[in-house]
């Protein structure tokens, strides 16, 4: 009778260790399996931060992952951000992340057709190798990366033309601020928004006698590719970095830009 009772005991705790067992499998398959998101890039802010909108109409902003490019502001910032949204704007991403940064971003992998476009930002030459996050990656990632880094120093590609350029992240530690946009929280359409009007560009240079908002009345919103006069109704609500003068409308519709649809 006793080792009845005891061989049962023995059954009863076995079964208890393998539900454990296996349910601490689970958490660890879970905690380790990234997530992914896809949807239409409608908005590049710098070289290593963009937005998406989903299939619910959902912006999500993106932080690239393994990468630090030049900030808004920076020597060879625009560039950066420029050549990025040649890459993806407009175009139907895929995100790879594994977590979410204390801004509310996806800090992910950036795929186009099975392309990585955080690693093209590094062979044009354009991006950092990220070495602080780089424990975040697999070895063979990181590897790739660190390589495609030191290839376009090698070529003198991008920021590399550059003898001693800033990284970023010693930029951001003087006190210099990037673009605010960086830090704003995803945001949901409107019925009514059109996620393609958000196009990215660089403002043109202005004439040797041209005085920034001194001389001009039409501003260009240089996040959003849209140009406004006064009386529109967002004319003084664009950041005064996104500023972008114009001497006349004929001017910002040369450069790219469109007339606000609320201006009348």
């Amino acid at each position: 009778m006793f080792s009845t009772t005891l061989r049962k005991l023995q059954l009863l705790l076995l079964l208890a260790l393998l539900s454990i067992f296996s349910s601490c499998s689970q958490q660890t398959t879970t905690s380790v399996s990234g997530t992914a998101v896809s949807g239409t890039v409608v908005e590049v802010v710098d070289g290593d931060t963009l937005t998406i909108s989903d299939a619910q109409n959902t912006h999500r902003e993106i932080r690239l992952k393994g990468i630090d490019a030049p900030e808004y502001g920076q020597k060879f910032g625009d560039a950066s951000r420029d050549y990025l949204a040649r890459l993806v704007f407009g175009k139907y991403v895929r995100i790879e992340y594994e977590k979410v940064d204390q801004y509310g971003r996806l800090v992910g992998t950036v795929w186009v057709n099975g392309n990585d476009e955080c690693l093209e930002q590094l062979k044009a030459g354009l991006a950092w190798h990220y070495k602080n996050y780089e424990t975040e990656q697999l070895p063979a990632e990181r590897q790739l990366y660190a390589h495609a880094e030191q290839e376009a120093r090698a070529q003198a590609l991008g920021l590399w033309k550059d003898p001693s350029p800033t990284p970023p992240w010693e930029y951001r530690h003087r006190g210099n601020r990037s673009n605010d946009s960086r830090v704003s929280p995803p945001r949901n359409l409107s019925s009514g928004a059109r996620a393609l009007d958000r196009r990215p560009a660089t403002a043109p240079t202005p004439t040797a006698d041209f005085t920034p908002e001194a001389t001009s009345l039409i501003r260009g919103n240089r996040r959003t590719m849209i140009y406004h006069w006064p009386g529109c109704p967002n004319y003084d609500e664009i950041a005064p970095h996104n500023r972008v003068p114009f001497e006349s409308r004929a001017a910002a519709e040369s450069a790219g830009y469109r007339a606000a649809r609320n201006c009348h």
